[in-house]
């Protein structure tokens, strides 16, 4: 079985996944910041991390976004290049993110 885009990221950053939890999050120490104890969930099936201590959340390319400063398309080249993720065609997942914008009625009767 092969591991999620979400256990890449953590694992890459130094969260330590073995541990299981009943409701589908799995408790894990934050690789975001110094963590003495397990403050963040990681849920696999959902592909969502939080931490409670330090608030960082989000799925696996918000997470390489955050932490490596770039931008979506950039993040996914990262998770291809560097996590060895397969992602896709990046051109088609750039074009599938952004939202598709639908022109308003009242902006058509006023701009006739």
């Amino acid at each position: 079985m092969s591991d999620s885009l979400i256990e890449k990221v953590l694992e890459h950053y130094g969260a330590d996944l073995h541990r299981t939890h009943g409701t589908g999050w799995r408790p894990i120490k934050c690789p975001f910041h110094d963590d003495r104890m397990a403050s963040g969930s990681v849920n696999l099936d959902k592909g969502a991390f939080r931490c409670h201590a330090c608030g960082v959340k989000g799925d696996a390319i918000g997470l390489i976004k955050t932490q490596e400063g770039i931008g979506y398309v950039d993040a996914l080249r990262f998770a291809e290049d560097s996590l060895g993720a397969v992602v896709g065609d990046i051109s088609r997942a750039a074009r599938g993110s952004a939202p598709k914008r639908q022109p308003s009625r009242w902006r058509e009767k006023l701009f006739q």
